[in-house]
Parts: C-alpha cells; structure tokens; sequence
C-alpha cells in the first residue's frame, strides 16, 4: 500500500459506516440513540483502519522520513536564529541562560543574607531592650564566625 493509499481505508470504512445507518430507513424518535450507536461504529472503524495502517512498514517509513525531515529543519531554523542573533548584536541561548542562573544564584544569596539580616536585627534589639545577656566570648580563637 502506497503512503497516498493510507488514508483510503479510513474513508471506504467510514462511509460503509454511514450507508449502513441510512440503509436502515427512517430515523427513529430516539435519534441520540443512534447518533451515538453511528459515533461507536465510526470511531471502531476509525481505530481498526489506524491500527492495521499504522502497524505498516510503509507507515513507518513514512514516519521515519518525516522526523529526519522535521529533526533537519529544526536544526537549520535554531542556527539561523542563532546567527541572526549574533549578527543583531543580541545574545546567545547560552550567553542567556548563563545570566539566568548567575541571577538566581545571586537572589539565592541575598535571600540568605536577608535571613541573617534579620537574625542580627533581632538579636540587636534585644539587647537594647535587655531581654537576652549579651553572647559570651567562649569561642575558641581563630574560629570564623559566620
């Protein structure tokens, strides 16, 4: 079966689908009931048609053609876009992305030193107010305090 003759199953199914409801003759009071009885009947065509074409070797190539197609033009259109970026003088996805991370870095740092901002306020307060006695200098020299 040919890639333009994939299709061709979906279609005589479908319509073999409806020639039969119409066969029937009158439409019935309950019609819901057999739109929805038709709807079944379709889709199950639909499936049935789908799974033996795509279960194809011509479909799989058909696939594989495309993905290699679509995988080139990807390429080509990011190295394009890459380029016209350079020449408009406009940074890279790299060069963007670098930044990003070094700005979160940097909110991740100052979020840090809000904290121990914070910390240091209150414990500043504090002893102003006389509600805590002040550290004692029981840290052993040469000990870094962070």
């Amino acid at each position: 079966m040919g890639e333009g003759n994939i299709w061709r199953p979906f279609m005589d199914q479908g319509i073999a689908a409806w020639a039969a409801l119409m066969a029937r003759g009158p439409v019935s009071p309950d019609l819901m009931a057999q739109w929805k009885q038709f709807l079944d009947k379709w889709i199950a065509s639909w499936g049935k048609a789908l799974e033996q074409a795509m279960g194809t070797e011509a479909f799989a190539q058909a696939l594989g053609r495309y993905l290699e197609q679509w995988t080139a033009v990807q390429a080509t259109a990011q190295k394009a876009s890459a380029d016209m970026a350079q020449a408009l003088g406009m940074p890279s996805r790299a060069q963007l992305s670098n930044v990003v991370r070094q700005v979160t870095d940097m909110e991740e740092r100052i979020e840090v030193l809000t904290d121990q901002v914070g910390a240091l306020t209150s414990r500043i307060e504090s002893l102003i107010h006389g509600s805590i006695p002040p550290r004692t200098q029981s840290r052993a020299k040469g000990k870094k305090r962070r």
